[in-house]
């Protein structure tokens, strides 16, 4: 393998990092041998796009799978570049991905009644990125958007009658904006990389339930609940890597990943009505209500995440360079801070006769959380190219993390002290991949991979930073994802 390969390893590990960032897919090529050894594709960002030498085009495709949220879309990516002249380079990168699901059941309630109900999951993502390189320097403007939308509608209906005595039905809708600017600058002694963007969390869950007893006297009934809930973070995460020949390290590469999060108050309005019977009050003693409203608003909400790295590409080749080994070893620390702030509950009750009566419980307790985690990470890729037109690839990825936290309640707003908890964890995370590619007349290439092992999932959450109620342990065996992809240079 060449220096220019080498030089294509910059960014692939510094988005393992980066928090709260997304980006591509990584090449077939790049995830058969665990993101070490790249291809044309990798190169269409900022950081790579020096390395282009030859027009091509590039597409592939990942299958849906159901381990890992963030690895169960169906994935068509697609990738292009063209050099104008010695001086200026062109490129656009673009990736779709999609699932939806239905699901529809009907079981018999004793003898008289029918349980149903009806599942709908949809999910849909796109990623464009054009690139431009003029000399020294190269740009890039991506934007990202991911939708996803879930339902769950469940009714009892008698039979023979058909009446509805039991209704309910629960959907949650987000949407994830995200806008980045990359600028990289590129001389002989080193490269800088300086990506900034900003996200956008929109996120609603409703339920609505009504239940009609068939039992006199007629009761009824309905409960409306809403959850709102906005994040937007911003972030800088610069980089340099300079190329050196130590024995076999080829590369030296460090950066800082900074991210701060503004969360907007989250809302919970949860609205009963109440007909056909009296309801007592639970502010007011002896007194029946048709209507209670209870609005529970977190305020103060924000969080701070910075972290930083060091990493190291070193390369051997055997067999008249035939076989080929990378491994790139990483040691970093992050750090999060994250402000739980405080809730202010409003009660509205509409008694039956007289007018709506409003208590309001003031906050008496905030929070917020200290988190330092250093890790460990080693990436290992070897390829074995057997003839000029067939590569057997494999890699091996191994991440040890060492999460501290502090939890602190402070009790300041009732004039109180605080009370903090520490906590650790030790994680590990394991993969292995392999994969296969085929050279067809030199500018033809095939490429195959598959991935598993023992992961963290945690691309379920939608907090900043990552709550870890929401991740998934996943085992050695389980098989996270597949795919294949076609490259030609023109």
């Amino acid at each position: 393998m060449n220096k220019k390969l080498i030089l294509i390893l910059i960014c692939l590990t510094a988005f393992g990092t980066a928090f709260a960032q997304t980006d591509f897919t990584p090449s077939a090529k790049s995830k058969a041998t665990s993101g070490t050894i790249t291809s044309d594709s990798d190169n269409v960002n900022a950081n790579d796009i020096f390395d282009v030498g030859r027009t091509f085009f590039s597409a592939g495709y990942q299958p849906a799978l159901t381990l890992g949220n963030g690895n169960s879309f169906g994935k068509m990516s697609g990738f292009w570049a063209m050099p104008i002249n010695d001086i200026m380079t062109v490129g656009i990168a673009g990736e779709y991905k999609m699932f939806a699901d239905r699901a529809e059941t009907s079981v018999l309630n004793g003898a008289n009644g029918v349980n149903s109900s009806i599942t709908l999951n949809e999910n849909s993502a796109f990623n464009i990125r054009p690139v431009f390189k003029f000399g020294a320097f190269a740009f890039s403007y991506r934007i990202a958007r991911n939708n996803n939308y879930n339902s769950v509608e469940k009714k009892t209906t008698l039979i023979p009658s058909g009446t509805d005595v039991y209704t309910n039905k629960t959907s949650g809708s987000g949407t994830k904006w995200e806008h980045e600017i990359g600028f990289a600058w590129k001389t002989d002694m080193f490269k800088l990389y300086v990506p900034i963007g900003a996200l956008i969390n929109m996120n609603t869950s409703i339920n609505e339930a009504e239940n009609n007893s068939i039992n006199a006297p007629a009761t009824t009934i309905d409960k409306l609940n809403k959850t709102d809930n906005k994040v937007v973070s911003l972030y800088i995460n610069p980089e340099i890597s300079f190329p050196v020949e130590i024995g076999p390290i080829t590369q030296f590469q460090t950066g800082i990943n900074f991210t701060i999060g503004i969360l907007a108050p989250r809302s919970t309005d949860n609205l009963t009505t109440y007909s056909g019977t009296d309801y007592e009050s639970s502010t007011t003693p002896n007194t029946s209500i048709k209507e209670d409203k209870y609005i529970i608003k977190t305020e103060g909400q924000s969080s701070i995440a910075v972290g930083t790295f060091l990493q190291t590409t070193m390369e051997w080749k055997t067999w008249e360079d035939k076989i080929t080994f990378i491994a790139e070893p990483e040691i970093g620390i992050d750090y999060t801070h994250r402000n739980r702030g405080y809730q202010t509950t409003t009660i509205t009750e509409t008694p039956v006769d007289g007018d709506a009566v409003e208590t309001v419980i003031n906050p008496t307790v905030s929070g917020y959380m200290d988190t330092v985690t250093p890790y460990l990470e080693a990436n290992i890729g070897s390829t074995i190219k057997f003839t000029e037109w067939f590569e057997l690839r494999a890699g091996l990825l191994y991440k040890f993390i060492w999460e501290n936290t502090i939890s602190t309640q402070s009790y300041e707003l009732q004039e109180g002290g605080k009370l903090s908890k520490y906590g650790y964890d030790f994680k590990s995370e394991f993969e292995v991949y392999s994969g296969v590619g085929f050279i067809l007349g030199e500018d033809f290439f095939i490429d195959i991979y598959i991935a598993a092992g023992n992961f963290i999932d945690n691309s379920g959450s939608n907090n900043f930073p990552v709550d870890p109620a929401t991740t998934t342990q996943f085992s050695l065996f389980d098989i996270r994802n597949y795919g294949v992809q076609l490259s030609y240079r023109f």
